[in-house]
């Protein structure tokens, strides 16, 4: 077989647009011709042409046109010949110039050994515009060591498939072909996988949901950390900062990527850990409603620190041993004031100058009755000792006093039904110590007629801490 040369292509085409298209006495037969839309927006979109092969031994040559406007056999002048073809078996052709958003159309000119031709089909084929499906939100979490992979539905009625990637580098979008398919769905409702069994070390994730016209978007990218195990948090410390109710907490951070840090709380050393708070950085500012213990994990989805944090404290002093103090109607030999320590308590005689109250017990009234009150050590007829305020507690609420509450400055009456009441201790230098009297007991005193004695014990908060958070017991 010969191959045409241009001046034959030239003649040959002006004699079908002078002659028209009735093939000559020798005639070869026409081909079938279809065309197909490969590729995608990033490797470029390309119009694959076939067609069924000519038998006749007086074959030529197929000559391929295209044109962006029909009937291409009636306007041969206006059409584009992408390619003449000398082999008979020769059946297909790629047309990758084609540009996004353009219908084309195609036809194949079958020509014989003289100048005798005929014409297949007209097959056209619309090249997508670059606009891609609607992209998923990814969404990735741990789950000891899976991570547990979900996207939002894709909402387009030309939906295709999903395919998800995951690679041990960040960018996927940009170069695929370092990552590895883990999972493919034609589904729209598909929108969960679980990646498992993954060992230490990042992983990135990323969707690509196509569409029928082999368009497709990336959805956002997301990672996960898979560590062999979390250190434990160090150099927790109560801070300064600390005060009234208001906890403070600070420490080191962990050293590697972490999701955040779980603050724990218990009341006691026997109780459980229960968490506090949740937070992303190392550090916690918690209004705290009583006294008790706290403890940090660092996690990673559902992987945690090796072990809770050293713990630290903000119970107060614990005095267990019971003191009595008594009032002024009682015999004259019995201790009346009290004064608080951190660390142990001190009863005294009120109306000795030598001894500096912080309290005393005091009836104003005169009638052999259970009337009592707690004195400030600076006021009445005893008072050459310390200024002592004095706050009532909200009902059933014993594990914290209210810093901005009232406070009674001079004295607070005691009932038998009284159980706690709050002091506040000014007169050390810095901030106010705090005291939870406790366990209070109004009774009468055998020895004399009119006399009441008060028996308690106490929990004392450092004025170095300035904080009033006590345990929540009563009794």
């Amino acid at each position: 077989m010969k191959l045409l040369s241009a001046a034959a292509v030239v003649l040959l085409a002006i004699a079908v647009l002078s002659c028209g298209t009735e093939p000559s006495e020798e005639d070869v037969s026409a081909s079938v011709l279809s065309v197909e839309l490969s590729g995608d927006q990033i490797s470029g979109f390309a119009a694959n042409a076939s067609w069924t092969q000519c038998a006749e031994g007086s074959f030529e040559s197929y000559l391929l046109y295209r044109s962006e406007n029909p009937d291409i056999e009636g306007n041969l002048a206006g059409a584009e010949l992408l390619g003449e073809f000398t082999d008979s078996g020769y059946l297909q052709y790629a047309d990758d110039t084609v540009e996004m958003g353009v219908e084309y159309y195609y036809a194949l000119m079958t020509v014989g050994d003289h100048y005798d031709f005929a014409w297949s089909n007209e097959d056209s084929l619309d090249i997508p515009e670059a606009c891609g499906p609607t992209p998923s939100v990814l969404t990735a979490a741990l789950l000891e060591n899976d991570a547990m992979l979900s996207w939002t539905e894709c909402p387009d009625g030309d939906f295709l498939s999903y395919t998800l990637y995951r690679s041990s580098d960040p960018g996927i979008e940009s170069d695929p072909s370092f990552a590895t398919i883990i999972y493919s769905s034609e589904a729209a409702e598909d929108t969960l996988f679980t990646d498992t069994g993954l060992i230490a070390g990042d992983y990135y994730y990323a969707l690509k949901t196509a569409n029928e016209a082999n368009l497709f978007s990336w959805s956002n990218e997301e990672a996960v950390t898979i560590i062999d195990s979390i250190p434990t948090v160090q150099n927790l410390v109560l801070e300064a900062a600390s005060s009234g109710r208001t906890v403070v907490l600070s420490w080191s951070d962990v050293g590697v990527p972490v999701d955040g840090y779980e603050v724990y709380f218990r009341e006691d050393e026997s109780s459980s850990w229960e968490v506090e708070q949740i937070v992303q950085e190392a550090g916690a500012t918690i209004t705290a409603s009583c006294a008790g213990y706290y403890s940090v994990r660092a996690f990673i989805g559902t992987q945690y620190s090796e072990d809770y944090s050293a713990s630290v404290s903000t119970m107060p002093s614990i005095i267990n041993t019971t003191f009595t103090i008594y009032d002024n109607y009682s015999p004259a030999q019995y201790h009346t004031a009290f004064i608080f320590g951190e660390t142990f308590g001190q009863t005294g005689y009120a109306p000795s100058t030598a001894f500096v109250q912080d309290i005393y017990a005091y009836d104003e009234s005169m009638k052999g009755d259970l009337d009592v009150s707690f004195y400030s050590g600076n006021f009445g007829p005893f008072g050459n000792g310390n200024q002592t305020y004095f706050q009532e507690p909200q009902l059933g609420m014993y594990g914290s006093c209210d810093p901005e509450g009232t406070w009674y400055a001079e004295s607070y009456a005691l009932y038998p039904s009284d159980s706690v009441v709050f002091l506040k201790l000014p007169y050390v230098g810095g901030k106010n110590a705090y005291v939870k009297v406790l366990a209070l007991s109004i009774q009468p005193e055998p020895q004399s007629n009119n006399g009441t004695m008060v028996s308690f014990r106490y929990e004392y908060q450092s004025e170095d801490r300035g904080l009033c958070l006590f345990t929540n017991q009563a009794r």
